[in-house]
């Protein structure tokens, strides 16, 4: 074995193992993409003995959670109290269910569809009065790229990218 060859050998594995943690962060990303984060429990109560009511919100807020709130709260009180929606929140399909509604009346899919944006723009500030054991889903946009698409366009990219630069380096060598 030459010294040319062992020297683009040695190169070809060092630039490879420099971009293992560039594919390992890309990795890490997405778990985190799908992480729970750790279960909230919420109060809201305005004066002592007031009647409480529980709803769960979830999906694309800054706090989801159980939230125990008083009789008649609306649904932009509750996401005023959750400190707002994410960047990514589908504000044009928020979905409300009520499982105790669906055993009564056995009924599937009963849930409601909120175009909370729209209902916004329209001037409607509280759109929708919560009742008790409502479950509330505000989805996620979908994004134009998915995650996966982006790690394998990476990681083809960072093998090109050191294939090319051993070739370049042997050539000059």
């Amino acid at each position: 074995m030459t010294t040319k060859t062992l020297q683009t050998i040695t190169l070809c594995c060092s630039l490879l193992l420099f971009q293992l943690p560039v594919l390992a962060a890309g990795a890490n990303r997405d778990v985190r993409q799908f992480s729970m984060g750790t279960p909230s429990e919420f109060v809201f109560q305005s004066f002592p003995g007031q009647k409480l009511i529980n709803v769960k919100l979830l999906g694309a807020v800054k706090k989801a959670g159980l939230y125990h709130i008083p009789v008649g709260m609306d649904i932009t009180t509750l996401f005023s109290l959750a400190g707002g929606t994410t960047s990514d929140a589908n504000l044009e399909e928020i979905i409300i269910s009520n499982y105790n509604k669906v055993a009564t009346t056995n009924t599937k899919g009963s849930g409601q569809v909120i175009n909370f944006e729209q209902k916004l723009k329209e001037g409607q500030a509280a759109p929708y009065k919560l009742a008790a054991d409502d479950v509330i889903l505000v989805k996620r946009i979908d994004p134009l790229i998915s995650n996966s698409t982006w790690r394998i366009f990476s990681i083809v990219s960072v093998s090109l990218t050191s294939i090319l630069t051993v070739m370049a380096i042997d050539d000059r060598l």
